[in-house]
């Protein structure tokens, strides 16, 4: 039950990707990992699944694979 509360609270928060700028960041939307971590990393997951799972398998484990 707490790997279950803790991966989907953490799976849950927003995740982007970034690109440092003269004057701090900005969103980096046309970055080719933008869409796979924001938005769907596969057919079969979408992001908030992916992160769930990646989650799960760090606190359980103690590591996570993703294969690119």
């Amino acid at each position: 039950a707490c790997v279950s509360a803790i991966s989907e609270t953490i799976a849950s928060l927003p995740l982007s990707v970034y690109r440092r700028t003269e004057t701090g960041r900005d969103k980096a939307t046309d970055h080719p990992l933008y869409r796979v971590l924001h938005d769907i990393p596969n057919e079969r997951q979408s992001a908030l699944e992916f992160r769930e799972q990646m989650t799960a398998a760090m606190l359980l484990r103690g590591n996570a694979y993703a294969r690119i």
